[in-house]
C-alpha cells in the first residue's frame, strides 16, 4: 500500500497535464461548436491508453524498486531520469566511498591495536614468570601464598584484556575438537591454586571421564573467569566443581548475589552490589564468559541466594 502511495505521488504531476490537455480540448469544442462525437472516441481512447501505460509503468516500477531493496541492482546500475536523480545517485556514491574508507581506517587501527596487546601479553609473561618463580623461593608461607595470589590475579587480567579483544576479532582462533573436560579445568585449578589456599578454602572437584566438542583454550578462559570470581567473593567455605556430560558446574559458598543484580550479572561493566562493595571488580568477567560460550556454542546458568553461595552451570557441546 505504501508503494502505490509513492507511486500515485510520483505521477501527480504527469496526470494533471494529461487531464489539463483534455480539459482544454472539451472547452476548444464548446467554444467553436464543434462536432462532440470526435472528441467524445478520443477522450476514451486517451483514458484507455493511459490506463495501460499506467499498468505497465505500475508493474515496471514495482519490479525495479523490489531489485532494489534486494540488491539486485544496486545504485551503479540505476538509470537516472534527470538531473536530480543523477545528483543523489552521486551523494550516496559520495557517502559510500567515504563510509568505507573509514571503515578501513578504523580496521587497521583495530588490528593495530590487538598487535600491540598481543604483543604485550607474551611480553609480560616474562615478568610475571620471574615473579612467580621468586615468590615460590619466600620461605614465609603466608607472604609466598599472598604474593603468588596477586599474580595470579595479574595473569587473570591480562588473559582478560586478550579475551576482551580476541572475542571481537572475525576468527577468535577457535580450534573445535574432542576435550577432556577434567584436563581443561584442572588446568584452571591449578592457576587458581595459591589464591584458594590463601583464602583457606576448600575444594571438592569430580571431574569425571567426560568429553566435549569444545576450543580447549575458550573454555579454560571461562572457567577460569568464573573460578576467579567465586575464589574472590567467598571468605570461607568450599568451593565444588562437578563436570557432566554436557555441563561444569562451580559452585561456591561466599556471599550470593542479589535478587535484583542476578538479571544483570552479564551485563559489560555492571558490577553490581558486590562489586561496589569491591572497588577492584571491573563488570567484565561474567559479561566475557557469556560471550565465550555464546562463541562455543553453549550457554551459562547462574543460581545464587545472598549468604548461601553462587552455583554457575557452564553447558556444553557433547563429544
Amino acid at each position: 500500500m505504501n508503494d502505490l502511495k509513492s507511486y500515485i505521488r510520483s505521477r501527480i504531476p504527469f496526470a494533471v497535464v494529461i487531464v489539463m490537455i483534455l480539459a482544454v480540448s472539451w472547452v476548444l469544442c464548446l467554444l467553436y461548436s464543434l462536432p462532440v462525437s470526435p472528441f467524445v472516441h478520443i477522450t476514451y481512447m486517451s483514458i484507455a491508453i493511459c490506463l495501460i501505460a499506467v499498468a505497465v509503468d505500475l508493474i515496471r516500477y514495482k519490479g525495479r524498486l523490489d531489485d532494489v531493496r534486494r540488491g539486485v541492482i544496486s545504485e551503479s546500475e540505476i538509470d537516472p531520469k534527470d538531473a536530480i536523480e543523477q545528483e543523489y545517485i552521486d551523494r550516496i556514491a559520495t557517502l559510500e566511498s567515504a563510509l568505507r574508507d573509514a571503515n578501513d581506517s578504523a580496521n587497521s587501527r583495530y588490528n593495530e591495536m590487538v598487535d600491540y596487546y598481543t604483543i604485550w601479553a607474551h611480553q609480560i609473561k616474562t615478568p610475571i614468570s620471574a615473579l612467580s618463580l621468586t615468590a615460590q623461593n619466600i620461605e614465609d608461607d603466608d607472604l609466598r601464598e599472598s604474593l603468588m595470589t596477586q599474580i595470579v590475579r595479574i595473569e587473570d587480567y591480562a588473559d582478560m584484556v586478550m579475551g576482551y579483544i580476541r572475542l571481537d576479532s572475525e576468527t577468535s582462533d577457535l580450534v573445535f575438537a574432542k576435550q577432556s573436560v577434567e584436563n581443561i579445568v584442572r588446568q584452571e585449578l591449578k592457576k587458581q591454586r595459591s589464591a584458594i589456599v590463601a583464602k583457606g578454602l576448600g575444594l571438592d572437584f569430580n571431574g569425571g571421564e567426560h568429553e566435549a566438542v569444545t576450543d580447549a583454550r575458550w573454555l579454560g578462559f571461562a572457567v577460569g573467569q568464573v573460578l576467579s570470581n567465586s575464589i574472590k567473593y567467598s571468605s570461607q567455605g568450599k568451593i565444588t566443581i562437578l563436570c557432566d556430560d554436557d555441563r561444569i558446574i562451580i559452585k561456591d559458598e561466599g556471599m550470593g548475589i542479589a535478587p535484583e543484580d542476578l538479571p544483570r550479572v552479564f551485563e559489560k561493566g555492571y558490577t553490581g552490589y558486590n562489586g561496589r562493595g569491591d572497588k577492584k571488580s571491573t563488570g567484565i568477567g561474567l559479561y566475557l564468559v557469556r560471550r565465550t560460550m555464546d562463541l562455543l556454542g553453549g550457554d551459562i546458568r547462574i543460581d545464587s541466594e545472598v549468604g548461601k553461595g553462587t552455583e554457575v552451570t557452564l553447558y556444553l557441546t557433547k563429544a
